[in-house]
């Protein structure tokens, strides 16, 4: 399996940039899953903010709590309290082990989460997970159709803290484009605010819940929920979908979101990360066509998110007048995105 080191670094907190209030994930250890190294990938996790000995010190407070409370008549019912809770103590402080692993619990519930992936995952999801770090894992959802992420590779890693599943898992978004977002509900700094990581305000229901909530539903609703058709609305701004001026903001953040998305490839390409790097080439090799294909009808004129398999979906014609700008933008990358193609041997 991968040898693991460590090397810490220290990440300022993400700025809270939505209105909504959320809360603050703070981003401390970068650890690195490698085979060699001199290997330079790192596998980001998010700071361990809840250390907390859940069994031993509970049941501590409990039986602390039971003897302090304990009625006083003539002081028998005390004394008798405080024999057994000392004789209690005494028999485990002489059967207390050297040695001993003390997260049983945990790893069976982690590679329950691992049976459920691999059974249930869809097409568009790939994970790997460490048998040396088996609270980490890394995975890549596929950009799909219909959205300006399209066909693109993103990349997250979780981290399982010592808690969970009492606690949701830790997620950082790669997001190797440090001007954008990509989206409203990724910050800056790799976080994402989603009510199932309990870092968004939801509904009850919508947020995590113990040995309910599992780590397929939490990928399932970054696909749906964060790269998803119009990430605009995302935001709590008051816009009405299917109204203006909403509708017209919505395509402005679509080209936008589209054009990092292709940031986010050449970064992909140049600097793979690590147990993806066959897949990331493979990836780009089928589907390299595709993407500029739907470069080139964008330059067109038809709507980001509507070029499918190399026909166009709805133009809209209304929309051309907003298109000068983004065409501008958009030769760039794509130019770029061309070059990567040819070196990996995409295109002749």
């Amino acid at each position: 399996m991968n040898a693991v080191s460590s090397n810490i670094q220290v990440y300022p907190p993400p700025p809270i940039q939505l209105v909504k209030k959320r809360k603050r994930a703070i981003f401390r250890d970068v650890i690195n899953i490698d085979d060699d190294r001199n290997d330079s990938d790192d596998l980001v996790i998010i700071g361990e903010k809840h250390r907390v000995a859940y069994d031993t010190q509970s049941g501590f407070k409990m039986k602390s709590a039971t003897f302090g409370s304990a009625k006083k008549e003539g002081g028998s019912s005390s004394s008798s309290d405080h024999a057994n809770f000392k004789d209690e103590i005494l028999r485990k402080f002489g059967s207390f082990k050297k040695f001993d692993i003390h997260q049983r619990n945990w790893a069976k519930r982690i590679q329950k989460e691992w049976k459920i992936l691999e059974n249930n995952l869809p097409d568009s999801i790939f994970v790997r997970v460490y048998e040396s770090r088996m609270d980490l894992m890394r995975a890549v959802i596929i950009g799909a159709d219909g959205t300006p992420y399209h066909d693109g590779l993103f990349f997250f890693d979780l981290y399982l803290p010592g808690g969970f599943p009492n606690v949701p898992p830790e997620v950082y978004f790669h997001n190797q484009h440090a001007s954008s977002k990509l989206n409203p509900i990724s910050g800056a700094y790799g976080s994402l605010c989603l009510s199932l990581l309990n870092t968004w305000d939801g509904k009850k229901n919508e947020r995590w819940r113990p040995h309910v909530s599992t780590i397929l539903q939490v990928l399932v609703s970054i696909q749906g929920l964060v790269l998803t058709e119009e990430p605009f609305f995302n935001l709590p701004s008051g816009y009405v979908h299917g109204l203006e001026p909403g509708t017209s903001m919505s395509r402005c953040y679509n080209e936008q979101a589209f054009i990092d998305s292709l940031w986010t490839m050449i970064h992909v390409i140049r600097r793979p990360l690590k147990n993806f790097e066959d897949f990331i080439v493979g990836h780009f090799l089928v589907r390299a066509h595709d993407i500029l294909g739907a470069c080139k009808a964008y330059m067109e004129g038809a709507q980001v998110g509507y070029w499918v398999k190399r026909e166009v979906h709805e133009v809209d014609r209304h929309f051309k007048s907003y298109m000068e700008q983004f065409k501008i933008s958009l030769r760039d990358p794509m130019e770029k995105l061309a070059s990567e193609f040819a070196r990996i041997g995409a295109m002749n």
